[in-house]
């Protein structure tokens, strides 16, 4: 890709995929981690997990970033993700993310304001 924007480390802990995200983010940018994002998914074969979030140290991004991410949410929701929680601080990017994700209103999310948090309610519902 090359002129990505955007810098994110994605992991699977047991069910739960994590990723976080700092800066602000290009389509490249958004491609590269739901890239990533796709392939610890299918790691799964099938099999049910959760999704951890955290958007803390990202403001945003450019429209086609958005864009990429409500097609990455649209092929989300036909996997077996049972929870997603959110790690966000500003409201502002909860609004931005509804608008620009609306296929996000079919998953089961939760907003956090701390990684802990999430996790603990994660871990009940896979």
């Amino acid at each position: 890709m090359g002129n990505e924007h955007g810098v994110f480390r994605v992991s699977v802990q047991g069910n739960i995929v994590m990723a976080r995200l700092s800066g602000c983010f290009n389509e490249s940018g958004a491609e590269a981690v739901t890239d990533q994002i796709r392939s610890a998914i299918e790691s799964f074969e099938g099999q049910p997990f959760c999704m951890l979030m955290n958007v803390l140290e990202c403001p945003g991004g450019t429209p086609e970033a958005y864009e990429n991410i409500e097609n990455y949410n649209g092929w989300l929701n036909g996997q077996k993700m049972t929870a997603k929680a959110m790690v966000m601080s500003s409201k502002m990017t909860e609004g931005i993310l509804k608008d620009r994700a609306p296929s996000r209103q079919n998953q089961k999310i939760k907003i956090f304001d701390n990684e802990t948090d999430a996790i603990t309610w994660l871990e009940k519902h896979i």
